[in-house]
């Protein structure tokens, strides 16, 4: 079925062998665009203008454009317009790819997307303009491997210009839009697919996007990027969207925590503030808690990790993880939020 039809039915990735799956008549699940790139003939062949060119070269578009597929038979064989496919698979039905008259050409189209369709919006732009043997081959531009097809299109070039998108966030920040302002029109030109390269776009705009953030928690860059992202993320919801359908990072709230923490605790106690990010950076003391004799008590852990000269205990420690904080001999009770 998916052989003799020229019009691609958009595949969408799957988890780590990004994968769209098809049915055979059998029940059996295959992978269309994987079975074309394993079936395609091997070698060379003469084009309308009498030059050699090699079936390896030919994007998808060129090849359903130049190649009719037939069934296989023995006898196609001494034909030189004919070119049996690659046998792959015991189960799969070997095809024959016949050259189109020159007199007779053929239009061959790939379904069209839009940048909200997610990744596979990319990999049909690199299917349009690449020949590619496989989804790895299809993120890979000048040797490098990239995570993502939106990555790997613009690094093959195939937008030339900026897109209106980003033309329409340039001019909302330069004309003095505040930061939540423009993170509201970002999420808007995303939803309406009105930005091509949503993580392009998302680079060069953080720092304007992210102002409000970063002047309210102490000129910290962590901090302002991943609330950023947070909001970014509630507004796309509210349209039944997610940062990942646009290939943007998601917010890392486990680091906004203790970041938030010690940015809160560096005006107050810069020696408590250093105290929690060494916790965090896995250098504080670590202890285990299996060969501890059962007689050991909070106290005398608390002791034995911190000494009683260390500093003083901070306020607000939550109950739950007093045992984790510093304490002085003044000072033993813990203070709640």
């Amino acid at each position: 079925m998916y052989r003799v039809s020229q019009n691609l039915q958009a595949p969408q990735p799957h988890g780590d062998d990004e994968t769209r799956a098809g049915e055979r008549n059998t029940g059996e699940t295959i992978d269309e665009i994987d079975e074309y790139w394993k079936a395609r003939p091997i070698g060379y062949f003469m084009d309308y203008n009498g030059n050699p060119r090699s079936f390896s070269s030919l994007s998808y578009m060129e090849y359903y454009s130049l190649f009719q597929l037939i069934k296989f038979t023995i006898t196609h064989n001494n034909n030189p317009m004919f070119f049996p496919e690659v046998c792959n698979r015991a189960d799969s039905p070997r095809m024959t790819a016949v050259l189109r008259s020159h007199a007779n050409p053929h239009i061959t189209r790939i379904q069209t997307l839009r940048p909200s369709n997610g990744d596979i919006f990319y990999l049909r732009l690199i299917l349009l303009n690449k020949p590619i043997n496989s989804f790895l081959d299809a993120r890979t531009v000048n040797g490098v491997e990239y995570s993502s097809f939106q990555e790997a299109a613009v690094e093959l070039g195939v937008f030339t210009n900026a897109d209106e998108g980003i033309l329409t966030l340039r001019e909302a920040i330069t004309s003095l839009r505040t930061p939540r302002e423009i993170r509201s029109l970002f999420v808007d030109l995303l939803v309406n697919d009105s930005v091509e390269q949503p993580y392009q776009a998302w680079l060069e705009i953080a720092p304007d996007i992210s102002y409000d953030f970063y002047y309210n928690n102490h000129l910290s860059g962590d901090i302002a990027v991943n609330l950023t992202l947070q909001e970014l993320s509630v507004l796309l919801a509210a349209h039944g969207r997610e940062l990942q359908d646009f290939g943007l990072p998601s917010a890392d709230i486990q680091d906004v925590i203790p970041l938030l923490e010690i940015e809160r605790w560096s005006i107050q106690d810069p020696l408590y503030a250093n105290w929690v990010d060494s916790i965090g950076n896995g250098f504080g003391p670590n202890i285990d808690l299996g060969i501890l004799p059962t007689t050991t008590s909070y106290r005398e852990l608390i002791s034995f990790v911190f000494p009683l000269k260390s500093f003083p205990i901070p306020t607000n420690v939550l109950h739950e993880t007093f045992w984790l904080l510093p304490i002085n001999k003044s000072t033993p009770t813990m203070i709640t939020f």
